[in-house]
């Protein structure tokens, strides 16, 4: 069993930029993660296909804006080097001047190397799913299930954060707990996302204009589409067939469909790229049924947090983080600190934010405490 001042459970944008703030702070921080990696949706995936070789993309997001000093100085620093680097470390590329003039930023290689940077020193466990917590005698108390479903107690802290959606969260809170009412009306969208490996004759024949930009289409399926294989630093597909396509679901339409089957997603996405994308003229070949050579489908059931997600959750309270109540917090981008930021930078400044406020608040303790044993 781990012993320890703060458990962080998610290891996504917010929760680790938490565990790292506090760790560099001397702060004993454990981050646990349900799985295998880092991420959340800053997530990617290297896929072993026995036709083409690994296939390497973003199942998360392939790109984001920067429109705060606080982000853009904490990109900065990762990009220059001054950050502990990684096997594969993170290298920004500014693609275009985007609305209201924030700044598109591409991650080099693949957008999980932001975590995996934020994880080095950190205290990590991954593949752990959490099944219940509960506040005991001033401290929780987080359970695991073992094989049989038993529960086991797996750490004891002072502090708890949960970095996770708000119905994670909820679910996660003990029975009556204040945040319940507080997170019972924040709610995020599920977004099905394909990604197709295209074939040079495809691409050809349907006469594509490709960037690696996200692209945002006018369309009822599609909410926008990024070609992976063309990203700074990107080296898959190795075997040079083709090119690698994103495709981002509309949240409504993916709110439809939450129960379909992959191969339907995939089917009727690439029916809407076909007929969405910019054509410049067609190819000198025309194929009669054009197909990707394969695809790959994945839902996120939490996703994109819904407008105004935290209406209920302590906005309208001034209460950025709720609060500190039985010393439990929680973060993510559905806690939008400005309402016009959303996504990674969202994440972002959620995560640093109840940081500065824990680490004020363990200031005061240890100051109060020093002036008590005088």
């Amino acid at each position: 069993m781990h012993r320890t001042d703060v458990v962080v459970i998610g290891a996504g944008m917010a929760g680790l930029t938490l565990a790292n703030t506090l760790t560099n702070a001397g702060v004993d921080v454990l981050c646990v993660e349900k799985a295998r990696g880092t991420g959340g949706r800053l997530s990617s995936k290297r896929w072993l296909t026995e036709d083409y070789g690994s296939l390497s993309f973003d199942l998360g997001a392939s790109a984001f804006t920067v429109s705060t000093q606080a982000f853009k100085s904490f990109l900065d620093v990762l990009n220059s080097g001054t950050a502990t680097e990684v096997d594969d470390h993170f290298q920004q590329q500014v693609l275009e001047e985007a609305v209201n003039g924030a700044v598109v930023y591409v991650p080099a290689s693949r957008s999980s190397s932001i975590t995996r940077t934020l994880a080095n020193g950190v205290r990590l466990e991954c593949g752990v799913k959490i099944s219940h917590m509960e506040f005991k005698n001033g401290s929780w108390l987080t359970f695991v299930e073992d094989e049989s479903g038993r529960p086991v107690q797996f750490s004891e802290s002072s502090f708890l954060v949960l970095a996770v959606p708000p119905e994670q969260a909820y679910t996660l809170l003990p029975v009556n707990h204040p945040y319940k009412q507080d997170l019972a009306s924040a709610k995020t969208h599920p977004q099905w996302v394909s990604v197709f490996y295209v074939s040079h004759s495809v691409l050809n024949a349907l006469g594509w204009r490709l960037t690696p930009a996200l692209n945002e289409l006018s369309s009822a399926e599609i909410k926008r589409i990024s070609v992976e294989s063309l990203k700074a630093g990107r080296t898959s597909p190795a075997d040079g067939r083709g090119q690698l396509i994103k495709v981002e679901a509309q949240p409504q339409w993916s709110a439809e469909r939450t129960n379909w089957n992959k191969d339907a997603i995939a089917e009727a996405l690439w029916s809407a790229l076909c007929e969405q994308m910019p054509v410049t003229g067609g190819g000198a070949h025309p194929i009669s049924d054009p197909q990707p050579l394969t695809q790959y489908t994945h839902r996120w059931l939490y996703s994109l947090p819904q407008p105004n997600a935290l209406s209920y959750a302590g906005r309208s309270q001034n209460r950025m983080h709720l609060d500190l109540q039985q010393n439990l917090a929680v973060c993510g981008d559905y806690l939008a600190i400005h309402s016009s930021i959303e996504g990674v930078e969202a994440a972002y400044l959620s995560g640093s934010s109840l940081a500065a406020s824990l680490l004020q608040t363990f200031r005061q303790t240890f100051s109060t405490q020093q002036e008590e044993s005088e």
